[in-house]
């Protein structure tokens, strides 16, 4: 998977933890991640529409959280950014006349549905305050 989203999500609300309230613009997240702003703006759309940040637009605007950060799971935020099919994408055209090919895609559907929950209840245990905490040492 070359899916950097939740990285770069879960960066993103990190920087805004450790900024105590005050608004964060795109600008300053991009630098801090290493990418670019329209990147960071497009994210910070499906961090708000997951009720995770809020954003003031404007020449003053930035992002802050939108609740406090030990009530953001990492849960919360893969839920926002990433889809379990986009983490467990099945290959697209696997032989209908294999005795493998036609019966690989449902086999496998199971076991990563089960292993992207397995992974989200990891992400569950974890909030945006307790990796800002560890990322302070």
């Amino acid at each position: 998977m070359n899916n950097t989203r939740f990285s770069v999500a879960v960066h993103v609300l990190s920087v805004l933890c450790v900024s105590d309230g005050e608004p964060v613009t795109s600008s300053v997240l991009a630098a801090s991640v290493g990418t670019n702003p329209v990147v960071i703006r497009k994210l910070l759309v499906m961090l708000s529409k997951a009720s995770l940040v809020s954003v003031d637009r404007g020449k003053a605007g930035g992002a802050r959280l939108a609740r406090p950060a030990s009530e953001i799971s990492l849960a919360d935020v893969l839920d926002a950014v990433v889809t379990s099919n986009e983490m467990t994408k099945m290959h697209s055209h696997p032989n209908p006349a294999c005795p493998v090919g036609k019966s690989i895609a449902s086999v496998l559907d199971a076991i990563f549905s089960d292993g992207f929950e397995a992974y989200r209840s990891v992400m569950k245990q974890h909030s945006i305050a307790s990796l800002a905490v560890s990322i302070s040492k």
